[in-house]
């Protein structure tokens, strides 16, 4: 049998981060890690059920969700967007809130919400037709990383994991904009620029590499 070469697309830098790194095992589901001039192992698609790889999806997801809450709180006075929740969830989120409240805890309200509640809040404020569509899949991603579950056992589950990462930023960037011309209409004084980092910001150069799996 003839021996197939090295070359760029069997091989990864340790030091490549997470985030540019999973997109590619999509078309090569292995890679050998290169560490200088040497190689020190290999990863394969089934990797990315690891422990480095699920954190980087579930503070994607959470990224999104507080850039959500951001939206809501800036599109509407005090506590009025609970108007856009169905009786049972606005229950649910009124009894959660006294119960913590009890417990001398007082947060704000929006933080006792559920994704499914941000959602569809959001929704029902007028947001993008495609987002209900769009937040499923980011919630049920969301629910399997949370949960210890499997997804991507297949090469489709794979490019749908990969597909769902993307989206998920590309709602954080359109939620942000948006988040700031709501400010701007309400203080043409103040003057935002788009987040950047975790803390209500884009997740870029801090994210974890190849070399933690």
């Amino acid at each position: 049998a003839r021996m197939r070469g090295l070359d760029d697309r069997l091989l990864v830098s340790s030091e490549e981060p997470l985030k540019g790194f999973i997109p590619l095992l999509v078309a090569t589901p292995y890679r050998l890690v290169l560490r200088g001039a040497r190689i020190e192992g290999v990863v394969t698609s089934s990797d990315v059920h690891k422990l480095p790889v699920r954190l980087l999806a579930f503070a994607l997801v959470t990224h999104l969700e507080m850039t959500m809450a951001d939206l809501i709180l800036k599109r509407t006075d005090g506590n009025k967007w609970t108007k856009h929740l169905n009786r049972t969830r606005h229950n649910k989120v009124k009894q959660k809130f006294q119960q913590l409240r009890r417990q001398h805890y007082d947060p704000p309200l929006i933080e006792v919400t559920e994704f499914c509640d941000k959602r569809d809040v959001l929704i029902r404020m007028g947001v993008d037709s495609t987002s209900r569509r769009d937040f499923k899949r980011i919630e049920q991603l969301r629910n399997s990383v949370a949960h210890a579950a499997t997804y991507a056992q297949n090469a489709e589950q794979l490019s749908e994991f990969v597909q769902l990462l993307a989206l998920a930023e590309e709602w954080i960037e359109q939620l942000s904009q948006d988040a700031t011309v709501a400010t701007v209409r309400v203080s043409q004084s103040q003057q935002l620029t788009r987040p950047r980092t975790l803390d209500g910001h884009m997740v870029s150069d801090g994210d974890p590499s190849v070399d933690s799996l």
